[in-house]
């Protein structure tokens, strides 16, 4: 019987990890050359991996940059500018304005929507991209306060108020990631805050938000 050795190729090795390829994602706006047995890796972790439209009948997909542009021109997606670690005053109503993005001065991009569920109405935030791994780039929290008319008090963390302040409810948790952002309104009973129908203002009953996301 012949036995069949199997021995390590140390020349081809050496001539396979000099091979450099264009991120597979280059389409999409990313410029890095990565090694060739590395290209897996690095488009498990690229910030230009594709991110989908979640408008009914859209095939869009693109970067989270070039889907902020998609939403805000072809679909009319409100757009405000943030920076990292500053409070924004968002009104956001189901009825009018559900959701809005916000970008960031680093090209991070956000959504915050708002979503009702019986009485109860959810805020939340998530970060639109496709890789959400540690690896992959920074992660966020973020702390969201809903102001109410005085007379209720409800959210995830409740402040009771003077005779003559707004009730307030809050809450600060991790930032998700999401590939396909407004795919799903945020049920109330799941989003980080929610509160009572009671809490929101005006005919349109927007939810009064002030949100401010840091970086780490």
């Amino acid at each position: 019987m012949n036995v069949v050795s199997w021995g390590r190729n140390t020349p081809l090795e050496n001539v396979v990890r000099t091979v450099r390829i264009q991120c597979p994602y280059h389409i999409y706006g990313c410029r890095s050359t990565v090694a060739y047995h590395e290209a897996g890796d690095h488009a498990r972790e690229c910030p230009c991996a594709p991110c989908r439209c979640a408008e009914p009948g859209c095939d869009f997909s693109g970067s989270p940059p070039m889907l902020l542009g998609h939403l805000e021109d072809s679909h009319s997606w409100p757009v405000q500018n943030i920076r990292y670690g500053k409070a924004y005053h968002l009104r956001l109503s189901e009825s009018s304005e559900p959701r809005r993005l916000l970008a960031a001065e680093d090209g991070g991009v956000f959504l915050a929507a708002v979503g009702a569920h019986g009485a109860r109405h959810g805020a939340s935030v998530v970060c639109v991209r496709a890789n959400a791994a540690p690896a992959a780039g920074p992660q966020y929290t973020c702390k969201m306060l809903a102001i109410g008319n005085p007379g209720e008090i409800t959210g995830c963390v409740e402040t009771v108020p003077s005779s003559a302040s707004p009730v307030r409810a809050e809450a600060e948790v991790d930032v998700p990631s999401s590939s396909v952002p407004g795919g799903d309104a945020p049920a109330a009973e799941a989003a980080p805050l929610s509160v009572r129908r009671t809490m929101l203002h005006g005919q349109f009953e927007e939810m009064r938000l002030r949100i401010r996301i840091d970086k780490s």
